[in-house]
């Protein structure tokens, strides 16, 4: 998060004009179930925390029974000499000494059962969720192609067309470029005999070749002879430990967009007016991220300018106050920058963006942040001003605050949601100067390095630190302690 700026949620050049949209159709998701048994949602989002994963056991030794193996074979010999087959190669015999093979009848298929719209059996969800899957397939198809018109076709009352046209008409303006479509297995409503469902949504913007990101909405429909109908869409309710699936900006505010080599930016009709302005400084804050990539660069950065009631509703709102910009994980190869547009005036854009991108280029969808803050964040602060702590960075704060009230730790959380600008300044000072005396020392390559084995593999600090650095993690923190101490 930046203070006054940013975070990952705590678990939690010259301007470049707009690129020409190409469409480039996909395959849709093939999607089919069997029986109401096997579920049909998707797999639940792990929890915080890190998750191990090891070999499988070995497998037990095998048993020797050569005897055994010896009759099969023996068996299996007589069987192919008898059957008709080899008979037949051999050529004719006496209709005596010919093996004669009964026939297997095969049984008839079951024959399926017919249902109909107002039934409410388990057959009847199966056959409905065939052809829910065919009708959310169908308008995947038709955002791609820009058919407006067959996207809204499947609404069956106003309120649901108009949320229908929301997604379509901000999708497309965001320049999406992968779409698939589905539907989790229908469940009836006993008192209105309508069918709830969820949407699963899974998208990617500009690029093509990417790893789609997902979100869920929930859905009612209506079973009718013309097919199914949608009755309403709702927003997406991840549980409080879901990394990924909060509500997304397009899903709840008309957007306006625009598009460069790097990156999308968008924010609503009444600050369309900032859009050209975001746009150039995201072009250059990106060669600035991609720089500290670790792993995989984002095939494209998208950034997102909330007025103050956007600040409060997008990706679930629950910033904390002292915050102007964030950054969201949404999925595991992109995030997303949220701006507070009334606490990044133009004139501070550009370090934010820089903070901020720099975040979404260095977290890759769930990571080990416990313990880690200062390291996420002093990576975001070096990107953001990489040769000194300036009095507009919080350098007096910092200053105050080793001499008074630092305990000569390096801080692990987040400052608290309504910590004063002041202590928030000074922790993030803090950071700046660990991470800073980090890449002086070791440099930049190493640096990466020890960051992406403890925030994205989970090591502990103590065994990156002698693998990258050949220092004990004892050694490398107490001269970062003596760095911060020195600056007071």
């Amino acid at each position: 998060m930046h203070p006054g700026g940013d975070s990952s949620p705590s678990l939690s050049g010259p301007a470049v004009g707009p690129v020409p949209y190409q469409y480039q159709p996909i395959e849709p998701l093939a999607v089919a179930y069997a029986s109401p048994d096997i579920p049909t949602s998707p797999v639940p989002w792990p929890i915080r925390g890190p998750v191990f994963l090891g070999p499988p056991p070995p497998a037990p030794p095998k048993k020797k029974r050569r005897g055994w193996v010896w009759l099969a074979l023996g068996l299996m010999a007589g069987t192919a000499i008898m059957s008709p087959a080899w008979v037949d190669r051999l050529g004719a015999h006496p209709a005596s000494m010919r093996a004669v093979q009964k026939p297997t009848p095969t049984p008839p298929p079951t024959p399926a059962v017919v249902t109909r719209p107002g039934d409410r059996t388990a057959d009847r969800a199966r056959e409905l969720h065939r052809l829910l899957n065919l009708v959310a397939a169908d308008q995947a198809r038709a955002l791609l192609a820009k058919d407006e018109a067959a996207f809204l076709g499947p609404a069956a009352v106003p309120a649901a067309r108009s949320a229908l046209q929301r997604r379509y008409r901000n999708l497309v303006a965001l320049h999406v470029s992968r779409l698939e479509l589905a539907a989790d297995w229908p469940v009836v409503d006993a008192a209105t005999g309508r069918w709830k469902s969820g949407l699963r949504y899974q998208f990617c913007f500009v690029a093509t070749a990417c790893t789609p990101d997902s979100v869920t909405e929930p859905a009612v429909w209506e079973d009718t002879e013309a097919g199914p109908r949608l009755v309403s869409l709702a927003l997406p309710k991840p549980s409080a430990d879901d990394w990924f699936g909060w509500v997304q900006p397009w899903e709840v505010s008309d957007l306006q967009a625009l598009v460069g080599t790097r990156t999308v930016v968008a924010t609503t009709s009444a600050l369309k007016g900032r859009l050209p302005g975001l746009l150039a400084e995201a072009e250059k804050a990106a060669v600035v991220a991609d720089s500290f990539a670790t792993g995989t660069k984002p095939d494209v950065y998208r950034i997102y300018l909330a007025g103050s009631k956007e600040w409060r509703s997008w990706h679930g709102g629950s910033v904390a106050s002292w915050a102007a910009g964030v950054t969201r994980p949404i999925g595991n190869t992109h995030n997303d920058v949220v701006v507070n547009s009334s606490s990044a005036p133009s004139g501070y854009l550009d370090d934010l963006l820089r903070h901020e991108m720099t975040h979404a280029a260095t977290i890759h969808g769930q990571h080990w942040w416990q313990d880690n803050w200062w390291l996420l964040e002093g990576i975001a602060e070096l990107a953001e001003h990489p040769d000194a702590l300036t009095a507009t960075q919080g350098s007096a704060e910092t200053r105050r605050y080793i001499r008074n009230s630092w305990k000569r730790t390096l801080p692990g959380e987040d400052p608290p949601a309504k910590a004063s600008l002041s202590t928030v300044a000074a922790q993030y000072g803090i950071a700046y100067l660990a991470v800073k005396r980090l890449d002086s020392r070791f440099g930049r390559e190493k640096l990466l390095d020890f960051y992406d084995r403890v925030t994205e593999q989970g090591k502990d600090k103590g065994d990156a630190s002698s693998a990258v650095f050949g220092l004990t993690w004892v050694e490398v923190e107490g001269d970062l302690i003596k760095t911060i101490v020195a600056f007071r």
